[in-house]
């Protein structure tokens, strides 16, 4: 932004003129620091917790959803509901555990915490 030349912006009469112009250098600026980039599906991971059974009741939910929709039956609904509420139980205990196991004060130095606690804040 420094070598931008704002003597444009500046004999500007026009006020909605020169924020347009100064809009457009930020957001240019902005862009160029800052490049969209697309991730791969095979950099997009799962969240640590997530174990391949509970991929699969995913799946099973997924499903049950799909067939609840196409046939709009009561049963469907019961039974989609009724494994919905399971799996969101299950998930939460498995991630309490995640963290419980990765946060543990009896296996990890007080360092260790710290690192964990970096990783999870994305402050690597």
């Amino acid at each position: 932004m420094q070598y931008t030349d704002w003597n444009s912006l500046y004999n500007e009469c026009d006020v909605n003129k020169a924020y347009n112009k100064f809009n457009s250098v930020v957001t240019t600026a902005f862009y160029k620091s800052f490049p969209m980039k697309r991730l791969s599906r095979n950099k997009a991971k799962d969240k640590p917790w997530v174990t391949n059974a509970l991929k699969n009741s995913s799946k099973i939910k997924n499903a049950l959803y799909k067939k609840w929709v196409k046939t709009r039956s009561s049963n469907d609904e019961f039974r989609y509901k009724r494994y919905i509420n399971i799996y969101k139980k299950v998930a939460t205990k498995a991630e309490n555990f995640y963290y419980n196991e990765l946060f543990d004060k009896r296996t990890n130095s007080i360092k260790q915490l710290w690192r964990n606690l970096n990783t999870l804040s994305c402050f690597n």
